[in-house]
């Protein structure tokens, strides 16, 4: 077996969650010091994520489990489809703007006078057309040349809006794409056991409506808090299994606000949150989050010095 074959292994294997823990530390080591399969997974990575092949990414996976390599035998059909996606994506766009460019491409309005919608001034039918962006009054009457609605001030951008008008995936989608792992432990909170077990089975909605107090135990107010924080962070995971990082980061942010800075289940919420900030395309939110964590006891330490290293390279741009 080449080198090149080995190293696709490997790449598969991490990015279907199929190494232990060391495994994927070591992995990551060797990713810094080889430049070639740096590429590689770079490559492979990129191709993933354009084809919006997060299914590996949402398998739950264990330390103790090791998994049998599993060779992707469809990489170069998979390059050929992403190839195809950026080319129409592309000519989507091009088709539209060429159209909107065409004097009467709106179909037969009766507007027959040369005069471009949009603009103030006449044009020959055959001589090049220059769309202007529409002409609007506003409230008190005036004339406007934007109309606000179209670009709404404050407005979030969307990924997948981004990735039609420019035909590539965005940086916090690779960086999310590349660090995130669906969360997992075998030893939850013996009173959470069957709600650990509904966010296992991806019964995420399930999770999310769950009630607080059916869950708390009464035994004493300590344990009730500890079991509270669980119940916020298995909130927040099954938010961000969901694609909504904004309400997963209400949830872990009362984590960070009311957990014991040294416990599991704060290492567990800041590093969510910083993968939400990066889901939200806040980066240096996200780097501020993890500053700390590679110096610290958290079980994500080296996980959050690489994707700290990632941050400052893009941050740095």
């Amino acid at each position: 077996m080449d080198n090149f074959e080995n190293n696709e292994i490997k790449i598969a294997n991490y990015l279907e969650n199929k190494m232990s823990a060391a495994e994927e530390l070591a992995f990551m080591q060797e990713l810094d010091g080889d430049d070639e399969l740096r590429k590689q997974y770079e490559e492979e990575l990129l191709v993933r994520v354009l084809l919006g092949d997060t299914e590996a990414s949402q398998e739950p996976h264990f330390a103790e489990e090791k998994a049998a390599p599993v060779i992707p035998m469809y990489r170069s059909y998979k390059m050929v489809a992403a190839a195809v996606l950026v080319i129409l994506a592309g000519s989507i766009v091009f088709w539209a703007v060429e159209r909107k460019g065409r004097p009467g491409a709106g179909g037969d309005d009766g507007n027959s006078s040369g005069i471009v919608k949009g603009t103030t001034r006449s044009v020959r039918p055959d001589s090049p057309v220059v769309v202007n962006s529409p002409v609007l009054p506003d409230s008190s009457g005036q004339i406007v040349k934007d109309n606000p609605k179209s670009n709404p001030k404050g407005a979030t951008p969307n990924p997948k809006e981004d990735f039609l008008a420019t035909g590539h995936a965005t940086a916090a989608d690779t960086l999310y794409k590349e660090f995130y792992r669906v969360y997992s432990t075998r030893i939850p909170p013996a009173e959470l056991a069957i709600l650990y077990g509904e966010y296992q089975a991806r019964n995420y909605q399930a999770v999310i409506e769950a009630s607080v107090s059916d869950y708390l135990t009464g035994v004493s107010e300590r344990r009730n808090h500890s079991l509270e924080q669980y119940i916020g962070l298995y909130k927040g995971l099954s938010y961000l299994a969901k694609d909504d990082p904004d309400d997963a980061l209400q949830q872990f942010d009362k984590i960070l606000q009311s957990s014991p800075k040294t416990g599991p289940v704060y290492y567990d919420g800041q590093w969510y949150s910083a993968l939400a900030r990066i889901r939200e395309d806040e980066l240096a939110k996200a780097a501020d989050l993890i500053k700390d964590i590679p110096q610290s006891a958290s079980p994500y330490a080296a996980k959050a010095a690489a994707l700290q290293k990632k941050l400052k390279e893009l941050l740095a741009r």
